[in-house]
């Protein structure tokens, strides 16, 4: 299919393929993209800071399109089929023809 964009940022800001935004903040774990080729699913959890509203605590990403492997994003850590990645700043994690990710000070 089409290549498209959505942008996850902050708390649980969302804006969606369709270029439309979406805030969420009640606790718990949806799914942010499930296509027959991308699975994404995004943990929201509550704060003090925010008075018990959720925000993004972690991202797990999978499906056909990783060929089999699991991405996860938390808070401060990333893991790659639960092997921790990108443990230093900055560095590189890369899979050839899968993925290619970079923790540095570059937006």
């Amino acid at each position: 299919g089409p290549v498209g964009t959505c942008t996850l940022w902050g708390d649980p800001h969302i804006r969606t393929f369709d270029g439309i935004r979406s805030d969420y903040y009640s606790p718990g774990e949806f799914w942010i993209v499930k296509s027959d080729n991308v699975w994404i699913q995004g943990r929201y959890l509550p704060t003090k800071v925010t008075s018990g509203l959720g925000v993004t605590k972690s991202i797990a990403v999978g499906g056909p399109f990783l060929k089999g492997h699991k991405l996860r994003v938390e808070v401060r850590s990333a893991s790659w089929d639960g092997q921790p990645v990108l443990t230093g700043f900055p560095s590189d994690f890369s899979v050839p023809g899968v993925i290619d990710m970079h923790y540095n000070n570059v937006g």
